[in-house]
């Protein structure tokens, strides 16, 4: 914070003003920015762009992993730790006291596994069309967790007009997974959909 009053703002109001108005905008994926925090200090954009995966609440329209999804992984870790110390122990995981399903914890898996899967392959393809590996990777996150502002070039008061249109047709892919979630867009393309 010292180095942000320091380099970019007046004091500490506007620095922690700053800070937590684009909190907020990255997690609830609403896109406004009020300061260039591409420029910020290297700690705070590292936590900045942190924040491109954890999304809003269950529920929401925002992008993003969701924070229920963390909450279930970080639970599975701590089953798992608790079952490598007592084998034979059962440990159900639970939410709000309730026990979350084997099949809810399977969709919560896959979901981050095909969310890694499209961050692979999507920044893999922007590289192909001529974006650095670092802007195509933060390109295909804002995208994916539908945040808006990015870094490097194309940071929050920058435009994506420069990108080849193949490049802007891949991250709209990406922003389309994002906000309709994996199941629902890959979903329309299974015939068998269709044909109920």
């Amino acid at each position: 914070a010292t180095l942000m009053v320091a380099n970019h703002f007046r004091g500490p109001g506007e620095t922690i003003f700053h800070s937590l108005f684009q909190v907020v905008s990255v997690i609830s994926t609403t896109g406004h920015s009020v300061a260039d925090w591409g420029e910020w200090p290297g700690l705070a954009v590292a936590v900045m762009f942190l924040l491109y995966f954890f999304g809003g609440c269950s529920g929401s329209t925002s992008g993003g992993v969701k924070c229920i999804r963390w909450l279930i992984y970080f639970k599975c870790l701590h089953r798992l730790l608790r079952k490598t110390i007592h084998p034979r122990g059962v440990f159900p995981i639970r939410v709000n006291g309730k026990p979350i399903s084997e099949n809810v914890l399977e969709t919560a898996w896959v979901f981050l596994f095909l969310f890694l899967v499209c961050l692979g392959v999507s920044t893999l393809i922007l590289v192909a069309l001529g974006l650095d590996a670092a802007t195509a990777f933060t390109a295909t996150a804002s995208a994916l967790g539908n945040v808006g502002p990015n870094l490097g070039p194309l940071g929050p008061l920058a435009t994506y007009d420069w990108m080849p249109g193949p490049a802007k047709g891949v991250l709209s892919v990406c922003m389309l997974l994002g906000r309709l979630e994996f199941y629902s867009f890959i979903i329309l393309f299974i015939p068998e959909f269709w044909s109920k």
